[in-house]
């Protein structure tokens, strides 16, 4: 009997090892996971054939990874803390590198860098809120770098602000909320050039979306909408 409650007593201890041992793997994944910061990039720099971006002269988006204008990198982890941005800018046979800018990166939190057309080029960073909404909901932003330097915002037929107000180009608004449906939009310009253009938005349940703007509202010639706005999904 006392040899049958040693082996309990052995096979308990065993299995609470196990757990613990569980636990703490589970325990340092997360910790593993908070300790690096997530980052994407969005070449918003009309004309610009291919971008290479470098943090403290590491690359970042892959040699097969043109990043042409209108081109992005998703989500990836980096390493936090502070950066040195530099980039290489390819306009047809002409390859330009800007001044070097610094960026703060925090451990656990998720970001996108905007890069916009400038005298150097501007460099945006923002904190992305990814997590997902309620069931019944999805999240959206929007992403203005069209070519005409306008400021646009987005709404229906009836409300021309009513998913975000005006935007000057260049700008990346805040995530807001809305119930999933499908929703018949329009792109619409302010001030004294005037320009429209329908598109749907048809979201899925929790679905968490980017909606950019980088062709031009006034050109003659708008009947092709990838070339105009791109809407993606995260992540």
């Amino acid at each position: 009997m006392r040899k049958f409650c040693a082996f309990l007593a052995a096979v308990s201890l065993l299995f609470t090892s196990c757990n613990n041992n569980d636990l703490l793997s589970d325990q340092l994944s997360n910790d593993a996971a908070n300790q690096m910061a997530v980052l994407a990039i969005f070449n918003g720099v009309p004309g610009s054939d291919q971008m290479e971006v470098f943090l403290n002269g590491e690359r970042q988006n892959t040699t097969i990874d043109m990043l042409r204008y209108g081109e992005f990198m998703r989500h990836k982890t980096v390493y936090p803390g502070g950066k040195r941005l530099t980039l290489n800018v390819r306009y047809g046979n002409q390859t330009l590198s800007p001044p070097a800018s610094d960026l703060n990166l925090i451990a656990g939190r998720n970001y996108s860098l905007l890069l916009t057309s400038g005298n150097p080029i501007q460099s945006t960073l923002v904190e992305d809120d990814l997590l997902l909404p309620r069931s019944g909901q999805f999240k959206v932003r929007f992403v203005n770098t069209n070519p005409d330097g306008l400021t646009v915002s987005v709404g229906t037929s009836t409300d021309r602000v009513g998913f975000f107000n005006t935007l000057g180009a260049g700008k990346v608004s805040a995530f807001a909320t809305y119930d999933v449906a499908d929703y018949p939009l329009q792109f619409m310009t302010a001030g004294g050039i005037r320009g429209s253009y329908a598109f749907e938005l048809k979201p899925v349940n929790q679905g968490v979306y980017t909606i950019w703007l980088t062709g031009s509202l006034v050109a003659k010639d708008r009947n092709d909408q990838n070339s105009l706005y791109t809407v993606i999904q995260h992540p």
